[in-house]
């Protein structure tokens, strides 16, 4: 396991020098790192069952026929069987995470099929953090479809799993975070409980990943308005609550591009 891991590192590690000079896309590649360690940490705990249950039916065959479990047998294969389909779609997940291309990081993705997809990608990140800090996090998205919205896939990247995968290793409870879409202002918005790391913690944080670009807002008035279109702003709702919005949300019209569904619907008719 740790000389696939390596040859990814490797493999990501002879383009670094030819992209130290653009730190936006180091940063991105750090947070690919976090995320395809989650990964790794998915297999190592997927394998384990596997290995373990394995030993369990070798001593159970071992033994005379008559002493031997049918139940514990079948509960036993069915686990190596369960382990093994999430091993291979944890393994698909994996490959497709470390072999977006620049291309494929530039595209425009329909943001409700985006949004959606969070939880999973970012689901061994959460189980690798749960098992060394002992605290997790549990995930809601916004399920609407949003059809005339898109987001470039390397916006999620350098915003919103960057600021996830941060917050989440400097966290000092487990939490919640509530991921949705905001049409009016067009960004993704997380909200989550103020206690994952104070107030000051947080906008020392958002300072140190994206530097001028934080704003924070008053707690009755947004700023978004006033704030520069790259702006990402923080603000507090009531005593408990923080969110922070990303100005990542393109319409398909403002980029040329139309709803394939629609278009296909037109091809129909």
């Amino acid at each position: 396991m740790d000389a696939v891991k390596n040859d990814i590192v490797t493999a990501t590690s002879s383009e670094t020098a030819s992209i130290e000079a653009y730190p936006d896309v180091m940063r991105r590649f750090e947070t690919i790192n976090k995320l395809a360690d989650g990964y790794f940490h998915d297999i190592r705990s997927l394998l384990s069952v596997i290995m373990g249950q394995a030993d369990l039916l070798d001593s159970l065959a071992a033994r005379p026929h008559r002493e031997r479990s049918t139940e514990a047998i079948q509960s036993g294969s069915g686990k190596i069987e369960k382990a093994a389909d999430d091993l291979t779609l944890c393994l698909v997940q994996l490959r497709e995470l470390c072999t977006v291309g620049e291309e494929d990081m530039a595209r425009a993705v329909p943001a409700g099929d985006l949004i959606a997809t969070l939880p999973t990608i970012i689901r061994g990140y959460n189980r690798q953090i749960r098992d060394t800090k002992n605290i997790s996090f549990n995930f809601q998205v916004d399920e609407n479809d949003y059809p005339d919205c898109v987001i470039a896939r390397r916006d999620i990247f350098d915003y919103v799993f960057l600021f996830l995968t941060s917050l989440m290793s400097e966290a000092i409870c487990s939490g919640s975070f509530a991921i949705s879409l905001d049409t009016a202002q067009d960004v993704v918005i997380i909200r989550f409980d103020k206690n994952l790391i104070g107030h000051l913690g947080l906008e020392d944080l958002l300072s140190r990943l994206f530097g001028d670009h934080a704003v924070v807002e008053d707690e009755r008035t947004s700023l978004r308005k006033e704030a520069s279109p790259l702006s990402v702003c923080y603000r507090t709702i009531g005593n408990r609550t923080c969110e922070v919005s990303f100005p990542i949300v393109r319409r398909r019209t403002e980029i040329g591009e139309s709803d394939p569904t629609h278009d296909s619907a037109e091809g129909d008719n």
